[in-house]
């Protein structure tokens, strides 16, 4: 095995560890958007039937812990394709825009 297969073989179990790692952060963003949801619905239902206006906050503070949280998983997502793929990317050549189908605004 020369070099270039050790690297394209490292590269694939990367991907493969990559794509196990997001499927496995997507599953738990999920689950925790319909508990967010899931929570947010039944406490507006409560103030409805209650008549209680001082629970409205609550509903918020609900959705931006949501907003947080979700905001959160992102950035270790976004850490985990820098570190897989920056890893790998080291000793890249620049591609031009044009060889990857950009097209500029005539100006």
């Amino acid at each position: 095995m020369d070099r270039f297969e050790f690297q394209l073989a490292m590269l694939q179990k990367g991907a493969e560890e990559l794509e196990k790692k997001i499927a496995n952060f997507s599953t738990i963003l999920q689950q925790l958007k319909t508990a967010a949801i899931t929570i947010w619905v039944a406490l507006i239902g409560w103030v409805f039937a209650s008549k209680i206006n001082a629970l409205v906050p609550l509903g918020y503070v609900i959705i931006f812990g949501f907003w947080f949280l979700e905001a959160t998983y992102w950035r270790v997502q976004f850490y985990l394709f820098e570190g897989v793929l920056g890893s790998y990317n080291t000793h890249a050549v620049p591609v031009p825009r044009s060889a990857l189908g950009y097209m500029d605004f005539p100006s």
